[in-house]
This record gives structure tokens, sequence and C-alpha cells, in this order.
């Protein structure tokens, strides 16, 4: 059953990275899929936890024992894997990951606050094409990497003409820290521009 497929030039077999994640002791079980992101190949995990396992324990222990080609981007909870009839993992079944899965439960009151922070969140969904981000979901977490904070950064240039360096989304990972960063930069700007 174990299928090797190729992710950013990396051949993978899908069965090694989910027996590494098997060895997590909060993992019930779990499937590792190829699947289309914007063009771009990614791993995405599918995984039932026990009571004591987090996300964020497994992620960690991926990182701790996987190369980066080879750790999945996003993680999706699901109460139990889908099975064929004849009891075998049905892959197919598996869905798209949705944004929410890998980053904390945030309190329903956390609505975006600026005009910048929701251009961001919108702009995040339609590149990591997910929904439900919030702004204290990590970018990385919710299954960003550098080609697509990339794209961030173009979208950002070309809907709101404003130009931040790719380097700002790494070191402000979370959406509500970026949106402060434009604002700051923003305002930087019209001070200069206000000083001539």
């Amino acid at each position: 059953d174990d299928q090797q497929v190729k992710v950013r030039g990396y051949r993978i077999e899908l069965g090694e990275v989910e027996s590494v994640l098997g060895e997590f002791p909060g993992l019930a079980e779990c499937a590792v899929i190829r699947r289309e992101q914007d063009g771009d190949a990614a791993l995405a995990a599918y995984v039932h936890l026990t009571p004591a396992g987090t996300v964020q324990e497994l992620r960690a222990h991926a990182e701790a024992r996987l190369p980066e080609w080879m750790r999945p981007s996003t993680y999706t909870v699901l109460d139990v894997l889908p099975l064929t009839p004849s009891g075998k993992l049905d892959r197919r079944a598996l869905t798209e990951p949705t944004a929410a899965v890998g980053t904390p439960a945030h309190d329903r009151d956390d609505a975006p606050r600026t005009a910048t922070e929701e251009l961001l969140i919108r702009i995040s969904e339609e590149v990591l094409r997910v929904e439900g981000l919030r702004p204290l979901d990590n970018f990385f977490e919710a299954g960003g990497h550098s080609l697509l904070a990339i794209r961030v950064v173009a979208r950002l240039k070309r809907n709101a003409q404003l130009t931040i360096p790719m380097t700002a989304v790494f070191e402000n990972p979370v959406l509500r820290d970026l949106a402060a960063y434009v604002d700051d930069t923003i305002r930087a700007r019209l001070a200069s521009e206000g000083s001539r």
C-alpha cells in the first residue's frame, strides 16, 4: 500500500512518513497523502489522535525526525480514517485539509480588528486555498512555505500597492503580527511623504 510520490523534486515513500508519525505516542492512526496546493505538491497528514495527543506535539515530533521535504505541511484531525469496503485505508476519500487544523483553537471573538488583518486573511486564504483563517493563525502552520509567502507579498503589492520584504512573512508568521508590520510600514511611508 506504500505509495511513492514526488514532492519538490524529492521521491518520498508515504509509508515511511506514516511510520515515523506512528511512533508518536499520542497518535492512534494516520494517513499521509500528496496533494496539489496552488500547483505545488505538498504532503497532507490525516490523523486520529488519542485524548493525550495534540497536533502541536505531533508536528514537533515530525520536525525532530523528518527532513523538511518529508514533513506534512498540513495536519487534519479526524475522528476516524475512511476505509474501503475491504477494510483498507481509503486515500481517495480523504478531503482537502481545512485551515483551522494544526492551529490552536481560538476564542470565537477572535475576529479581525483592522482592515489590514481582513485583507491579509483574505489573501492568505486565497494563496493557501483554505477557509476559516483567524488573525492568530500562523501562516506556515496553516500550510504555507516560502513559495506561497512570495505570492502573499506579490498580492499585497497588487491589491494594496504595498511593498514589504518577504522576510517580513517569516519574521511575523502570525497574521495579526504581519498586519501590524504592514500598518507600521504604511505609517512610516505616510510620515516620510508628509515630511517632504
